[in-house]
């Protein structure tokens, strides 16, 4: 081996999303090397990997020196992953993920010991990562995801991985899809706009929401799926001949499309969203104008600004456009899926809006007659049903008058919230003291009625992983063994930084352990 073997810099560990690889003693990159070579021979079986050494070496040489010696060491172990690829991934290594997992582990870990070629290795471990077949799509999507999260914030290729890792998910199963996936979206706004918009261009900005969006909809996260295929549509120039030579407008415009269905057929219907497409170039200007989508155009026209009045006209002469009950019996090339009777209540419901607008600057009463023909409401029970679920939708049961004062929150909903939160308390108390709790004093406590809502509670909070309690109907008592911590102070930043470090002296222990004993594992 070289004189001068290389030595981590016991300050800090070398870490790496999943797997922590502890460094304090000296020589540990030659030790996780050693076990990368041996996960190597472990793939290619008898491949020579490594050039023989020479006859007149001398005896105690080992034939990984030459690799311990370069220059850029330790690079010359990295490249084996890259000249040996097909054996890593080859048919019948998909029961292997965890060798796998680890050999990647071991690389992302080494990359950043040589910062000349920091971004190199990036590119080139993201490629491999991206480019197997799909049998190898779940461990593949681990591995992208840690290596995104070793990648320094301001490095450039964390948006490059990003989309490659995007793109696996787009090919994969929609249930491996919302297990990987689901949940982690969100942030990716914040990205784009924020830490990547200086070096990001607008066709990767188009890319990344593209790509998130199709992602969300596998996940069935239909509000993400509609607000990242708008912010995708929303990026494309009033120039429809560049339009048309960096994208295929007709699919372009298809997704315009199914952005506009979605955003009016929406359980959850969100206004902004519908302003933001009306004044959209790709709508209001390409998919306007394209015949087949004319008067899905004019729907959302009325949708923004009509009325039921407006509605009920485009429905008698469009009426194949819609399904009247939520199914449709036969094959209709024309339908957009949209249901006639929840869109009618729609509009309805935005009318009522439109009234109670206009009302801030004239008369705003109106009567039961004035309002029916306005709404094409055939019945008083009706008109009053429409009016209780406007004024209901976000309060907890029905209203006598408008409550200016009302921030929109359910009572019952937060009620619950606030029990549940309360228990997370005292099971963070029972950490330091006596951890069980007799029913009545829990009831008390929560505020509760019956025995019945307390243990309704606690099966409520264990199943959302709030709390890890045991339940003694003999004694009736309650013991709370852990909590989620509601609150995060400077004494709990105390307390997890005696936990890590206790961790990390174990784990370095482990390690030694293992090292010294020469196990050939994983």
């Amino acid at each position: 081996m070289a004189e001068e073997k290389y030595v981590a810099d016991a300050s800090q560990d070398i870490e790496q999303s999943g797997v922590h690889f502890v460094s304090i003693e000296a020589g540990a990159n030659e030790y996780f090397c050693e076990r990368l070579f041996v996960a190597m021979e472990h793939f290619c079986g008898e491949k020579q990997l490594i050039e023989p050494l020479p006859d007149n070496a001398p005896e105690d040489a080992d034939e990984l020196d030459p690799l311990f010696d370069a220059e850029d060491f330790p690079q010359p172990f990295i490249n084996l992953i890259y000249e040996n690829t097909a054996d890593i991934f080859k048919a019948g290594n998909e029961a292997q993920s965890n060798i796998i997992e680890f050999t990647f582990n071991v690389v992302f870990s080494l990359i950043f010991e040589n910062q000349p070629s920091l971004d190199s290795n990036i590119e080139q471990l993201s490629t491999i990562l991206s480019s197997q077949s799909d049998a190898f799509s779940r461990v593949n999507i681990k591995l992208l995801c840690l290596l995104f999260n070793t990648i320094p914030a301001q490095n450039r290729l964390r948006p490059v991985v990003m989309q490659r890792l995007l793109d696996l998910g787009k090919k994969m199963k929609s249930i491996e899809t919302q297990e990987l996936f689901r949940g982690r979206l969100s942030g990716l706004e914040e990205w784009i706009e924020d830490d990547w918009s200086s070096y990001v261009s607008i066709e990767d900005q188009k890319r990344l929401y593209q790509s998130a969006s199709a992602v969300a909809a596998k996940c069935a996260e239909k509000e993400i799926y509609l607000k990242y295929l708008i912010k995708y549509l929303k990026l494309f120039n009033s120039d429809r001949q560049k339009l048309s030579k960096d994208n295929d407008v007709n699919n372009v415009v298809d997704e315009a499309a199914q952005a506009v269905i979605a955003a009016i057929s929406s359980d959850e219907f969100n206004t902004r969203y519908v302003m933001e497409l009306i004044g959209s170039h790709i709508v209001c200007n390409v998919m306007s104008t394209t015949p087949k989508y004319v008067e899905l155009f004019k729907l959302l026209d009325i949708v923004y600004q009509g009325n039921v009045t407006d509605f009920e006209a485009f429905y008698k002469q469009n009426g194949q456009l819609f399904l009247s009950d939520g199914t449709n019996d036969e094959v209709n090339t024309e339908c957009l899926g949209l249901v006639y009777s929840k869109l009618q209540r729609k509009m309805r419901l935005l009318t009522l809006c439109s009234l109670g607008n206009d009302a801030q600057s004239k008369e705003s009463s109106y009567g039961f007659a004035e309002l029916m023909q306005s709404l094409n409401l055939a019945s008083q029970n009706e008109l009053e049903e429409l009016l209780i679920d406007g004024m209901t939708k976000k309060l907890d049961g029905t209203t006598d008058e408008v409550n200016t004062e009302c921030l929109g929150l359910v009572y019952s909903k937060l009620q619950r919230k606030m029990r549940l939160l309360t228990l997370c308390s005292l099971g963070n108390d029972a950490q330091s003291k006596e951890s069980s709790y007799g029913f009545a004093e829990l009831m008390q406590s929560l505020n509760l009625a019956s025995q019945n809502e307390l243990e309704e509670l606690l099966i409520d909070g264990m199943t959302k992983k709030l709390l890890y309690a045991k339940i003694d109907y003999e004694t009736q008592q309650v013991d709370i063994t852990r909590a989620k911590q509601r609150t995060f102070n400077k004494n709990s930043w105390q307390d997890l930084s005696n936990k890590l470090k206790l961790w990390r002296q174990n784990t370095n222990t482990v390690l030694q352990i293992i090292h010294n004993a020469g196990l050939n594992r994983w």
